[in-house]
């Protein structure tokens, strides 16, 4: 029985009219599924990889794909599951490595892996939220008597896109790279901190263990759709760092704030973070460092409050790094409590000068 999705958060997020059907459909699966393992993501690049113009896919026409897409993360990470442990899957993809990655290797792993590549994978494919994603929102539904997959518009039309397309496979290729990272770093309570020479890192909270997940923006944009944080202008990821559309990476409370507060002894600071993923969002140039652009002064209140409801997404996750990555960056331990924080640092930061995105 389809249970709808669950958090309200998530479903706010599915149901913005401002963004394409089709991609707020595959950007919500790819976001928020449970992702016990990595399989969704090696499915969700074959169905949009797999050449073919018909509505239906077969799942031996899906399977090459699919075992291509998890093989490029598996040889590199080994950890595509929570759990650590080793899968039927798995255990033939060791086997096709340790042959020499040969045609004929690869044949074996096709036919060793035929029957079992998509049990589970199909059937959680649209869980989202603690629940299922409706069924207008679905990119797929299965024929288990055909072995085939019957595609819908939502997923044709992506198909169709080559800009959307190319969008998803980025993105998608970005949450894998976190969700991997994150087993992989095997810190349970960690932080997500950002520095210009590094980038994004997961670490353990004394620094002990870290892991590069490179570009903030790969991680960051989906949760703004791809738009500027701010004048909510689609950024350019290709312009040059002195346009206005190039996406920065930006602190929404100023590190000069958070560190007067640390300074002063301020006990909510205290135990602040404000590298954090929390404190993070994507601006365009102009925005950030433009001429009337942002630097340290704040922006209006419904900008705090849309951070509030991005962290609150973070902290929907099942699990993952950006969840544990802002209660940890905050020093708090549920979402009451990091909103309580957050607003009374926004309290705070309420004397500083106000600044106003354009058009706003």
């Amino acid at each position: 029985m389809k249970q709808g999705i669950k958090k309200a958060s998530i479903a706010e997020y599915i149901g913005d009219k401002n963004h394409s059907e089709s991609l707020r459909s595959l950007r919500t699966i790819t976001l928020f599924g449970k992702n016990v393992a990595t399989y969704k993501f090696a499915l969700a690049l074959a169905l949009l990889k797999v050449e073919s113009n018909q509505s239906t896919m077969r799942f031996a026409d899906l399977q090459e794909s699919f075992l291509k897409e998890f093989l490029l993360h598996y040889e590199e990470v080994p950890q595509q599951f929570s759990s650590g442990k080793p899968t039927r899957i798995t255990e033939a993809c060791d086997l096709y490595i340790k042959a020499g990655k040969t045609h004929s290797a690869f044949e074996v792993l096709k036919e060793s892996t035929a029957a079992l590549w998509h049990n589970y994978v199909f059937d959680a494919f649209h869980n989202v939220g603690g629940g299922t994603i409706d069924d207008k929102w679905w990119l797929f539904d299965h024929d288990s008597n055909n072995k085939s997959l019957v595609l819908t518009d939502r997923l044709l039309e992506l198909r169709e896109s080559s800009f959307e397309k190319e969008i998803m496979i980025n993105e998608i290729l970005a949450r894998w790279s976190i969700v991997q990272s994150a087993w992989a770093s095997g810190v349970s309570t960690n932080l997500v901190t950002h520095s210009e020479a590094e980038g994004l890192v997961i670490s353990s909270q004394n620094g002990s263990k870290r892991v590069s997940l490179r570009s903030a923006l790969g991680a960051l944009l989906p949760y703004q759709k791809g738009r500027c944080f701010y004048c909510d202008a689609l950024v350019d990821k290709t312009s040059q760092s002195s346009e206005d559309l190039f996406p920065d990476v930006d602190h929404f409370f100023a590190h000069s704030y958070i560190s007067g507060l640390k300074t002063e002894g301020n006990k909510r600071a205290l135990s602040i973070n404000k590298d954090g993923i929390w404190n993070l969002v994507i601006a365009c140039k102009a925005c950030n460092r433009g001429a009337n652009g942002k630097f340290d002064s704040r922006p209006p209140p419904q900008f705090f409050e849309k951070l509030v409801k991005r962290n609150m997404l973070f902290i929907e996750e099942h699990k993952h790094a950006f969840r544990s990555g802002v209660l940890t960056s905050l020093g708090v331990e549920s979402s009451m409590q990091m909103q309580k924080k957050m607003h009374d640092l926004w309290n705070g930061f309420e004397i500083r000068k106000v600044w106003v995105p354009k058009g706003i």
